[in-house]
C-alpha cells in the first residue's frame, strides 16, 4: 500500500484587545446590526490590499459570536476560554459546522465606532494576522452592549462545503475520468461495484484509527492508495501532482467522511483502488499453456532432471481447480490423489522461481496438467493470470 497522504489544515487562532475610553449612551440593535457589517466591509477592505479573497458572512459564525459575548458579558471578563467552557472547535463543532481552520479576535470597549474597534484590530499584529490570512473564507461579527461598554468577537473560519460522501465520490470520480483512458469500461464499472464496499471498510478504518489497517487478500493485486484532506480541491491536485492515474486504466474509490479526535472539523478519508493497463500476449490460453510447459522443461534440462509430458486427464482436473480458486474455493488443495500449484501472474510466461520447487518434489511422475484462466476475458476486474499446475500424488 502507498503511503497515506494527509492534506490537513485545522488552525485555531484567538486573540483579544481591550480599548479605554468612556462610556456612551445605549445604541439600538439595528445600529449594532449595522456596524457589524461596517466592520466586516472594513475587513475586507484591508484584505483586498493584500490580494486576499474577500470574507463571507457565515450566520452561524454569527451566532457562536454573539454567544462568546454574552459569556464574557456574564463572566465580567475579556477571554478566549472559560473554566468548562468549551473552546472555539467544539463550539462550531456543536453547531454542526465541519471546517478546515477557524480563528478569533475578541476585544472590550468604551467606545462604539466600528471604525475605532477595527484600527485597533489593524494595528495588533497577531489580530491583524486573522484579519487578512488567506486560510479564511467565512466570517461572523458580533457587537455585545452592556452597561459597562461594548464586547466584540470576531469569528473567522473556512467552513467545508462538501460534507457528503457521495457528493465527494462522484466530483472525484468524474475528475478521474477526466484524465483516465479506459480500455475497458465493462471492467471499470465491474471493479467499483465489486471492491467498492471493501474500499468503504478501509477509508472508515482511516478516519477512525488513523490507518487503513490489514488489506485484503483480493486487493492485493492492485494498487491501493490512502488519503486524508478537508479539501476536495487538495485531493485533485495530489492526484495530478502525484500522476497516478496516467498509469492506469480503471479504478474505485472508497470515501467516508467525518470527524475524529485528530481532525475534529472534519475531514474526508479516502481510498483509491488503481488497476494498470493489462497486458494483454494476444496467443490463445491453449499457446501459453504449451509455451509454459515448453520453458518449465528447459529450466529442469538445465538440472538434468526429467521433463514433464503434457497429460490432458491432469489438464481437465487443472480447469476445475483455476475455475475454484478463482471463486475462493481452495478444496481441490487438501486432495491426497493431487498435488497442486496456483498463483497469479501479470506475466504468464515467467514461472516465479519460488515456485520451482513444486516441480521437483516428486522425481517419478512427470505428468502434468496445466489450465489458465484470464479473468479479464470474462469482464472480471483483476490484472493478472490464474495459472495452476497438477501432478498426480
Amino acid at each position: 500500500m502507498k503511503n497515506i497522504k494527509s492534506i490537513i489544515l485545522l488552525v485555531l487562532m484567538c486573540f483579544s484587545l481591550i480599548f479605554p475610553g468612556y462610556s456612551e449612551t445605549y445604541i439600538t440593535a439595528s445600529e449594532l446590526r449595522k456596524s457589524e457589517k461596517e466592520m466586516l466591509n472594513l475587513i475586507n477592505i484591508e484584505r483586498g490590499k493584500k490580494g486576499v479573497s474577500k470574507l463571507i458572512f457565515n450566520k452561524d459564525l454569527y451566532r457562536i459570536a454573539m454567544e462568546h459575548n454574552r459569556k464574557m458579558a456574564s463572566e465580567d471578563l475579556l477571554a478566549h476560554n472559560f473554566p468548562e467552557y468549551k473552546k472555539l472547535d467544539q463550539r462550531m463543532i456543536d453547531m454542526n459546522l465541519y471546517f478546515v481552520a477557524a480563528g478569533e479576535n475578541i476585544a472590550f470597549s468604551n467606545v462604539y465606532p466600528s471604525d475605532y474597534i477595527h484600527d485597533g484590530f489593524v494595528k495588533s499584529p497577531s489580530h491583524f494576522e486573522n484579519i487578512i490570512d488567506e486560510k479564511f473564507w467565512h466570517c461572523g461579527i458580533a457587537i455585545l452592549e452592556t452597561d459597562r461598554g461594548f464586547y466584540i468577537t470576531q469569528e473567522f473560519a473556512d467552513i467545508m462545503s462538501h460534507v457528503s460522501d457521495r457528493t465527494a465520490e462522484v466530483e472525484i470520480e468524474d475528475f478521474i475520468e477526466k484524465n483516465l483512458i479506459f480500455t475497458n469500461k465493462i471492467v471499470n464499472e465491474k471493479l467499483r461495484r465489486i471492491y467498492k464496499g471493501k474500499l468503504k471498510d478501509i477509508s472508515m478504518a482511516l478516519l477512525k484509527k488513523g490507518s487503513a489497517g490489514k488489506i485484503p487478500m483480493e486487493l492485493k493485486g492492485f494498487d491501493l492508495f490512502t488519503i486524508q484532506s478537508n479539501k476536495i480541491g487538495e485531493i485533485k491536485k495530489y492526484i495530478s501532482a502525484a500522476n497516478i492515474i496516467k498509469k492506469y486504466n480503471s479504478f474505485a474509490i472508497g470515501i467516508t467522511f467525518g470527524r475524529s479526535e485528530k481532525y475534529p472539523g472534519g475531514v474526508f478519508s479516502i481510498a483509491f483502488l488503481l488497476k494498470k493497463a493489462f497486458t494483454n500476449y494476444g496467443d490463445s490460453l491453449e499457446e501459453i499453456e504449451a509455451e509454459i510447459i515448453k520453458k518449465l522443461n528447459k529450466k529442469i534440462r538445465e538440472t538434468r532432471g526429467r521433463v514433464f509430458k503434457y497429460d490432458k486427464n491432469l489438464s481437465q482436473i487443472a480447469e476445475k481447480a483455476v475455475t475454484a480458486y478463482f471463486k475462493g474455493d481452495n478444496s481441490l488443495s487438501r486432495s491426497r490423489r493431487y498435488s497442486i500449484l496456483a498463483y497469479q501472474s501479470s506475466d504468464p510466461y515467467e514461472i516465479p522461481e519460488e515456485h520451482m520447487g513444486f516441480f521437483f518434489t516428486n522425481k517419478k511422475k512427470r505428468s502434468i496438467g496445466i489450465k489458465i484462466l484470464r479473468p479479464e476475458e470474462k469482464s472480471i476486474p483483476v490484472n493478472y493470470y490464474l495459472i495452476v499446475f497438477v501432478f498426480r500424488n
